[in-house]
């Protein structure tokens, strides 16, 4: 696996120069050597979401040192996801000194250690940082076609709910493409478990042929499927930080440890994943209701209307 990473130029290597550029919080003096088996390893993550074939073409144009800009895009929106997953990963095992005495905390005349809360907020905003990198990312590669020939994005566009617009619909993920890609297992089920019993195997596969056809049924589908990938996500599946701020955030106090952070205390997560299970189940049924077949009347048959009510004459009660 070739790196998206320090070019040689001359004699001189570029990976401190295109870290520095690319993560401009980080000090001159870091050097690129500590941190590129992180990269390597950010780099493989990279790949799995956007497919062998697809980084390859990305780093070709690296090597090419081309002057497209397009391509520059695509490299340093690569770049971009490698380097700031590499360094979220590679800066907890620099809070502390590791040495022959075990873990060592450092401090001299100029640094002081950061408390531990620090700690925990930098951490969670650089993990938002990246999942926002792999947006851009996945959104720069819809004009490579390599991108939308992978098993990843094929197996996206089968489903009903197949686009950030058809999410946010309903509930919404501000546009992110990455967490649509997260949510795939449980919008798949959906369609396994809550849909196709629902409609039968004929209505399904005419639905997904034609994505125009039906669409009151096709708009209750999408939003079945979005409530049942909701409860399927809250139920421990994905990182709540996957989600946009306000999504039972979890809070983290200024106080010196950790253990700051406040876990749920009534289990909001499980009722979270109830009520979107319990909304889902709303829509089906409506869903349900809109494919049932209408009742024939027999040849003059009239239908049954409900007769008028009357009111007896031997007590006070209504008849009908």
């Amino acid at each position: 696996m070739k790196l998206i990473f320090n070019r040689e130029i001359g004699s001189v290597k570029q990976g401190d120069i295109e870290l520095n550029a690319l993560l401009g919080f980080l000090d001159k003096s870091f050097d690129y050597e500590d941190i590129e088996r992180f990269i390597k390893n950010s780099t493989q993550d990279i790949i799995n979401v956007i497919g062998k074939t697809t980084y390859e073409i990305i780093q070709g144009y690296y090597i090419a040192e081309t002057t497209d800009e397009d391509q520059l895009i695509l490299i340093e929106a690569v770049q971009y996801s490698i380097a700031i997953d590499a360094y979220r990963k590679y800066a907890p095992t620099k809070d502390v000194g590791h040495t022959q005495n075990g873990r060592r905390m450092r401090v001299d005349d100029h640094e002081k250690q950061a408390f531990e809360w620090m700690l925990d907020r930098d951490n969670e905003n650089m993990e938002r940082m990246f999942y926002q990198s792999l947006d851009q990312l996945l959104l720069a590669l819809d004009g490579l076609t390599s991108w939308k020939d992978t098993d990843q994005y094929k197996k996206l566009n089968e489903l009903f709910v197949c686009k950030t617009l058809d999410f946010d619909e309903f509930f919404n993920i501000n546009n992110s493409r990455y967490l649509l890609i997260k949510l795939q297992p449980g919008l798949r089920q959906a369609e396994r478990q809550g849909i196709l019993p629902r409609i039968g195997k004929t209505v399904f596969d005419e639905l997904k042929a034609d994505r125009t056809s039906e669409p009151e049924l096709q708009a209750l589908i999408k939003e079945a499927c979005v409530y049942w990938a909701l409860s399927w996500a809250m139920k421990g599946r994905l990182t709540v930080t996957l989600f946009p701020e306000g999504v039972l955030q979890r809070f983290v106090s200024d106080r010196i440890t950790t253990q700051g952070k406040k876990p749920p205390l009534m289990n909001e997560y499980a009722w979270a994943a109830q009520q979107f299970m319990q909304d889902a189940e709303e829509v089906l049924l409506r869903i349900e209701e809109s494919v049932a077949p209408e009742e024939e009347l027999a040849e003059g048959e009239d239908p049954v209307i409900n007769p008028p009510f009357t009111f007896s004459e031997t007590d006070n009660y209504i008849d009908t």
